[in-house]
């Protein structure tokens, strides 16, 4: 007898949950206003570091005849960053006010050389390779420039930017070298 009860309570509530079902038939109606605008998030948290070094005389180290570098000591520069993230490098010679995204070719007096960085956790190189000639004698070129650098970590998306125009990116990041 109470197997019969059951049966009858599951084919209750079964006639029961098809009218609810059947009851949510029909045009929806209009839609409502637009509710009020909410308050403004937090400010976002994305550590870009950026920094500016002169490639000085006290700096530079020759490698060999065909290579020479400045370095500069950065613990900004983590392995996260260095492993996935992005570096920029910029460089202003003396009496320019042109900023040129690095590396930079250059030739003097028949000999093509380039200013480019390399970057590991800690230390940051600005690098001048001459391809030909002795590097010693064209460091004069950059020697008392500045070099900016930006440390983009992981996961900050540039696609829209041109990473050669250094205003373009100052001003996406909203960065002061100042």
């Amino acid at each position: 007898m109470n197997t019969n009860l059951l049966k009858l309570f599951i084919v209750l509530c079964l006639m029961g949950m098809a009218a609810l079902l059947s009851g949510c038939e029909g045009d929806q109606g209009p839609t409502g206003p637009e509710g009020p605008e909410g308050p403004e998030g937090p400010a976002g948290s994305v550590d870009i570091v950026s920094f500016e070094y002169v490639l000085g005389q006290s700096n530079l180290q020759f490698t060999n005849a065909s290579s020479a570098f400045w370095q500069r000591t950065s613990n900004e520069i983590t392995a996260e960053i260095a492993e996935n993230g992005v570096v920029l490098a910029y460089n202003q010679r003396p009496g320019q006010s042109t900023w040129n995204a690095m590396p930079i070719a250059f030739e003097v007096d028949g000999f093509v050389g380039e200013l480019s960085y390399q970057f590991m956790p800690g230390i940051f190189l600005t690098s001048l390779f001459d391809y030909g000639g002795d590097v010693a004698d064209y460091t004069s070129i950059f020697l008392n420039s500045r070099t900016r650098v930006v440390l983009i970590p992981p996961g900050v998306s540039l696609s829209n930017i041109d990473t050669n125009d250094i205003d373009a990116v100052t001003d996406f990041l909203q960065l002061s070298f100042e």
